[in-house]
C-alpha cells in the first residue's frame, strides 16, 4: 500500500439549517483506520472531517499525531483545490488513488451526483458542492494519468430532494488509456441508514469486504465481493451504482421495512383516490369503442363487423375488470393488508 494515495471526507455539520447529521464523520474516521491498518502511509491519507461535536476530537488528535494530513474544514475551496492541484503533482507510474465521501449527496437533473459541501447555503453560496461525476472523469484523463487504479466509494444519503444548486459542469477531460476505476455510491431510500455502531450501514459493508483482503484490492475481485456482502443487507434498500471498463449498473440490494413500504403503497393510493377511474375508464372505453367501430366499419363488412364488435366488447369487459382487479389491490395496500413480498417488489 506504500504507492496508495487517500483523498477522505466525512462531514457531519452543515452551514445550511437543520441539515447537520452525525454519522459521516465516524465513517470517514472508520476507513481511515482502515487504510492505516494495511501499511498505507500516514502522510499520503488526506482526511477532511467536519465532526458534529467534539466526540471524535481525540481520534482525530491521535491520527494527526501519527502523520495524517487532516484538514479540519470540508468547504468546497479546501476539498476541490485539493483534487484538483494536489491529486495532480507528479507521482510515480503506478499509483493507486483512493476516495471516499460521506455526507449529504444526491443527483441532479442531468443524472450527475452532487455531494454538498459544509458550507453550502440557499440562496447566498449554492455553488458550494462538488460534482463527483465531472470530478472523477477528469480523475480517469491525461493529468491523473499516474493513478492507474482508482476506487471511489461514496455513503450518501438523499433525503434533501429538490435542492437548488450551482454545481459545475466543466468539460470532461479526455480518457486516458490504461486508467482504471471503479465506483460505488450507496444512496439508502429515505433517512440515512445508519447502524447499531453509529456508522453508516454501507460504509460497515464495505469496511467488512476491504477487511477480508488486507491490501489494495483487485478492482474485479472487489467488484464481485460487494455484491455478495450486499445480499445479506437487510436494515435498508440500497441503490448501489458501480462503474468500470464494462459501463455504468445500478442495483437494488436489500429489504425494504414492512412499515416505509405501507408508507409508499398509502401515498399512491392517496393520490390515485383523486381521480375518478369510473369517469376516466368510461371516457377512455367510450373513446376506444368508437376508435374500433370505425376501423371495422372500414375493414369488417356484413357478418365479419358484428364478430369484430364481439371481440371489442369482450376486450373492453376484461380491461374494465383488470381495473376493477387493481384498485382492489391498491385499496389493500393502503390499509395495510398487501404482502411483504408485493412491497419490496413495487417499492425497488
Amino acid at each position: 500500500m506504500q504507492n496508495v494515495h487517500a483523498f477522505v471526507v466525512g462531514i457531519d455539520q452543515y452551514a445550511q439549517h437543520d441539515w447537520s447529521l452525525p454519522g459521516p464523520c465516524a465513517n470517514a474516521l472508520a476507513v481511515t483506520e482502515w487504510l492505516l491498518a494495511v501499511n498505507t502511509p500516514p502522510q499520503n491519507i488526506v482526511l477532511f472531517a467536519e465532526p458534529f461535536d467534539a466526540s471524535h476530537e481525540a481520534q482525530l488528535e491521535r491520527l494527526e499525531q501519527l502523520g495524517v494530513r487532516i484538514s479540519r474544514s470540508a468547504d468546497y475551496a479546501a476539498i476541490d483545490t485539493h483534487w484538483r492541484m494536489e491529486l495532480q503533482k507528479a507521482r510515480p507510474a503506478g499509483s493507486r488513488l483512493f476516495i471516499y465521501w460521506s455526507g449529504h449527496g444526491f443527483a441532479d437533473h442531468d443524472g450527475d451526483r452532487v455531494f454538498i459541501c459544509r458550507d453550502y447555503t440557499h440562496p447566498q453560496l449554492k455553488n458550494r458542492v462538488l460534482n463527483s461525476t465531472k470530478m472523477l472523469r477528469q480523475l480517469h484523463g491525461a493529468a491523473y494519468q499516474h493513478f492507474s487504479e482508482q476506487l471511489f466509494i461514496a455513503d450518501v444519503c438523499a433525503v434533501k430532494a429538490n435542492v437548488d444548486i450551482s454545481a459545475d459542469k466543466h468539460a470532461d477531460a479526455v480518457r486516458a488509456p490504461g486508467t482504471k476505476q471503479l465506483i460505488f455510491y450507496a444512496t439508502p431510500e429515505g433517512e440515512y441508514a445508519k447502524g447499531d455502531d453509529g456508522r453508516g450501514v454501507f460504509t460497515r459493508i464495505t469496511l467488512e469486504v476491504l477487511q477480508q483482503v488486507k491490501s489494495w484490492p483487485s478492482l474485479p475481485d472487489f467488484n464481485d465481493a460487494m455484491l455478495v456482502f450486499f445480499k445479506k443487507v437487510d436494515q435498508s434498500i440500497f441503490r448501489v451504482y458501480r462503474e468500470d471498463a464494462t459501463g455504468p449498473t445500478e442495483t437494488s440490494v436489500g429489504k425494504l421495512p414492512a412499515a416505509r413500504a405501507h408508507t409508499l403503497f398509502e401515498s399512491v393510493f392517496n393520490l390515485l383516490s383523486q381521480i375518478d377511474l369510473r369517469q376516466h375508464l368510461s371516457s377512455a372505453l367510450s373513446a376506444h369503442g368508437e376508435r374500433s367501430r370505425r376501423a371495422g366499419a372500414r375493414i369488417c363488412p356484413g357478418a365479419d363487423r358484428h364478430a369484430h364488435r364481439a371481440r371489442v366488447a369482450r376486450r373492453r369487459r376484461s380491461r374494465s375488470a383488470r381495473a376493477v382487479r387493481t384498485a382492489a389491490v391498491l385499496a389493500a395496500a393502503a390499509r395495510g393488508e398487501g404482502t411483504a413480498g408485493r412491497h419490496r417488489r413495487v417499492a425497488g
